[in-house]
């Protein structure tokens, strides 16, 4: 059953993410597998995450969603922020965090984390946001060959897009997020208000709108801050 819900009050907004997160471990037992999305939605999520003390982060290992295929010091590198905001306050806490090594080949990069996510059965939550043309994770409108590809974990790809230049993408396919136990969609600002309406009620495919496919997910819970 999806859970949807909207918030006027960023602390609330993120008191209830952090409580999804808080709540999975609490019911789960060994080692708790997060997978982290990049992008300007998350940021306060995870700086406040770092500070919680009630969560045993030496049980958790952290995983990325997708990376832009640049410099770990470029300001658009995921790892970039989620280093910043999360994994170095919890350096000598966290049990292990996953990234795309893009000091690799691209081809070699996203086969080392093939080779990482080999030993794991699944994600116990994936933290995903939306674009304003519905796109998720690098899962980006009108690429269709990535998006039709129901059993595909990862993929590395030049997007498609209007205006070049992109950066190239790694990213996780639907496999791997579709499989995940749980998912959380973030989404926060005015701007996003149309989308999130989109998502729920408009009749659209998922190549023009990739986060329809989410809704197929059995325990999907979309956050929306409406500030």
């Amino acid at each position: 059953m999806m859970n949807f819900q909207t918030f006027e009050n960023k602390d609330e907004y993120i008191h209830a993410s952090i409580s999804c997160i808080e709540n999975l471990c609490s019911e789960q037992e060994g080692i708790v597998h997060i997978a982290l999305s990049g992008g300007n939605t998350p940021k306060d999520l995870y700086m406040a995450l770092a500070k919680r003390s009630s969560l045993v982060f030496e049980r958790i290992e952290f995983w990325m969603v997708d990376e832009r295929y640049v410099s770990k010091e470029n300001p658009l590198s995921n790892r970039k922020m989620i280093e910043e905001t999360l994994v170095n306050p919890l350096r000598d806490r966290i049990r292990a965090f996953h990234f795309f090594d893009t000091e690799l080949e691209k081809e070699q990069s996203a086969q080392k984390y093939l080779e990482e996510l080999s030993h794991i059965e699944n994600f116990d939550l994936c933290i995903l946001g939306i674009g304003t043309d519905g796109h998720t994770a690098s899962l980006m409108v009108g690429q269709k060959s990535v998006l039709n590809e129901e059993d595909k974990v990862l993929s590395a790809f030049n997007p498609f897009h209007p205006n070049p230049p992109v950066q190239e993408r790694l990213t996780l396919g639907w496999k791997a997020i579709m499989e995940s136990q749980n998912i959380l969609l973030l989404a926060s600002g005015k701007k996003k208000k149309q989308v999130i309406e989109d998502l729920l009620y408009k009749d659209v495919g998922r190549t023009h709108f990739p986060c329809k496919k989410l809704l197929e997910h059995t325990h999907l819970s979309i956050f929306y801050l409406s500030v």
